[in-house]
């Protein structure tokens, strides 16, 4: 079984995953590393997701993060954190139940945005584009999701998410 954890950008799925993955003794896949990975063997060049996103395009990035995606499709026992933008393809929204339970972590939005006030040129936000939009959009697609929405800063997170873990 695995356990996919969704959610915009800053909800803390790399956070909980890590957690939760070290706790169940899981693998932890955090699909913006794999990202990194993916391009460091393309280009044979070190970069960070948001300067692959940057130097290389949107449509560089997420067809990187398609086949990341479709890669794990072999997966077991892993807690798999994906990134913030993932689900805004209808390709990657369809092969998430296939890949095991989808668990969707959330925040009022006033605390994302405030999260997202403090990255600089953020690359996910397209020109145009203001927080309530890009948020709206990535909630809309994640409300598509069969998930289980949990509250990223909740007491008692860690229980709820062994308790999927491990069927209860």
């Amino acid at each position: 079984m695995n356990i996919i954890l969704t959610g915009v950008k800053g909800v803390g799925k790399t956070t909980w995953g890590k957690k939760l993955a070290e706790k169940v003794q899981y693998r932890f896949i955090d699909t913006d590393q794999e990202i990194e990975a993916m391009h460091f063997k393309r280009e044979k060049e070190h970069l960070k997701c948001r300067e692959i996103h940057q130097n290389f395009g949107e449509i560089y990035f997420r067809t990187l993060e398609k086949e990341v995606i479709f890669s794990l499709r072999e997966a077991k026992k892993s807690i798999i954190a994906l990134g913030g933008g993932a689900i805004l393809s209808s390709t990657t929204r369809r092969s998430l139940p296939e890949l095991g339970t989808i668990i969707c972590l959330y925040l009022d939005s006033s605390e994302i945005e405030k999260k997202w006030a403090e990255i600089p040129n953020p690359t996910f936000l397209k020109k145009g584009y203001d927080f309530q939009t890009a948020y709206k959009e990535r909630m809309d697609k994640i409300r598509d999701l069969p998930c289980t929405w949990i509250r990223a800063d909740s007491e008692n997170i860690m229980e709820i998410l062994e308790g999927i873990v491990h069927g209860q």
